[in-house]
């Protein structure tokens, strides 16, 4: 569907369709800016279908919200979400709203913000409330997708490049939503995206996600943890992923991801 202006109270749970709208708030213009977001949500998806297989794909409903100036912005944001610090844009599963402080002298700001809030509704519509490092970790992933036809693109995410470097990852996975707000929050996000983009970055690292997500959408999510996930589904289990991811950050070898 080509997106057009869709009230959020429309956006009820339950469609057996995904449903994409968009509006705008003290913008004059923000052009084909909605449809691009529109296929790139459309690419978020068809990857999803490889992870967890098309039969268990749930229906995702999303309003793009873009907000034109500061006032706007904090605005909505202290109604929805007040507890964020300072953010270029958030997501509302509840309203299924993806909320961006849309600059149009920045609009690589603009897609990659967007991208990122609308991934987050997409893994929270296919998986429900997961840990924080894979929610931020798909999320940062998919910042950078480009699509043409039916081939996907996904380059490395470099923005956080400077604090990128090899972690305990039983430390890092066991990290608490306060812990993700502190001082070191920027490390944080770049060991999600780095310990994503090294898991898509080969074969067994790919079936070790699908396993992952394929099993928290089934009746083990109850009783087994995501690092428990992790343990049993990589070969060697987490000392040889903690090995071989930080042998690939040493590397730093980052490669592009074509997806068909």
């Amino acid at each position: 569907l080509a997106p057009v202006p869709v009230p959020a109270e429309e956006l009820a749970e339950g469609d057996v369709v995904h449903r994409f709208g968009y509006r705008t708030v003290e913008i004059d213009d923000v052009g084909d800016f909605p449809a691009e977001i529109e296929h790139a949500a459309e690419a978020m998806l068809s990857v999803w279908q490889q992870w967890i297989g098309t039969h268990r794909i749930r229906p995702v409903q999303v309003e793009l919200v873009l907000l034109g100036t500061p006032a706007a912005f904090e605005e909505m944001k202290q109604s929805l979400a007040p507890e964020l610090p300072l953010v270029n844009g958030f997501y509302a599963t509840a309203t299924h709203q993806a909320v961006v402080r849309y600059e149009s002298r920045q609009p690589a700001l603009n897609r990659s913000t967007a991208i990122h809030e609308v991934a987050h509704l997409i893994t929270s519509s296919q998986v429900g409330p997961v840990d924080r490092w894979v929610s931020e970790g798909i999320s940062e992933y998919f910042e950078t997708l480009h699509s043409n036809g039916e081939a996907i693109l996904i380059s490395p995410n470099l923005r956080y490049e400077d604090e990128l470097q090899p972690r305990n990852l039983e430390i890092f996975l066991a990290l608490t939503d306060a812990d993700w707000q502190g001082a070191d929050s920027p490390e944080h996000y770049a060991t999600a995206w780095s310990l994503v983009y090294f898991l898509m970055d080969s074969r067994r690292g790919r079936v070790t996600l699908r396993e992952v997500l394929v099993r928290m959408t089934g009746p083990l999510r109850s009783e087994l943890s995501i690092p428990e996930f992790l343990a049993l589904s990589y070969p060697g289990g987490l000392n040889a992923l903690e090995r071989n991811w930080h042998q690939w950050l040493v590397a730093g070898e980052f490669r592009d991801h074509s997806l068909q």
